[in-house]
């Protein structure tokens, strides 16, 4: 809830800033959190971790902590300097889901294979 009264807050006394600059800002939000999410999982595959860990670093490396941001650069720097934050936070709250969504519907191998054994040692477990 403080995330959406602070986001709110930014919005309102940037209206004119985000519909002058808002498009490259928001496309730079979204490179920047894909950029995370890229450098995330490549990192896993580069240490050679299952697909689960590195699903797990891929979110925590492209999922940055936009409402600190928001905080920090309203206190020292000013509304405007909080912009990209704001954005960030809602696109987070976007891609963040997606992104989740995306993987549900592909399950992990192992997973497959753990179904499979418990479905050869116990047809009925399920």
């Amino acid at each position: 809830m403080a995330i959406i009264i602070i986001v709110s807050a930014v919005v309102s006394a940037n209206v004119e800033n985000i519909a002058t600059s808002g498009v490259i800002i928001f496309t730079a939000v979204i490179l920047h959190n894909l950029f995370g999410l890229g450098l995330g999982y490549g990192t896993g595959v580069l240490m050679k971790l299952d697909e689960s860990k590195r699903r797990a670093i891929s979110i925590e490396v492209g999922m940055q902590n936009s409402g600190l941001g928001v905080a920090l650069a309203t206190a020292h720097f000013g509304p405007l300097a909080a912009l990209p934050s704001v954005i960030a936070a809602v696109w987070h709250n976007i891609s963040g889901p997606i992104l989740a969504t995306f993987w549900s519907k592909k399950p992990v191998k192992e997973e497959i294979e753990e179904e499979f054994v418990t479905d050869a040692v116990n047809p009925t477990a399920r």
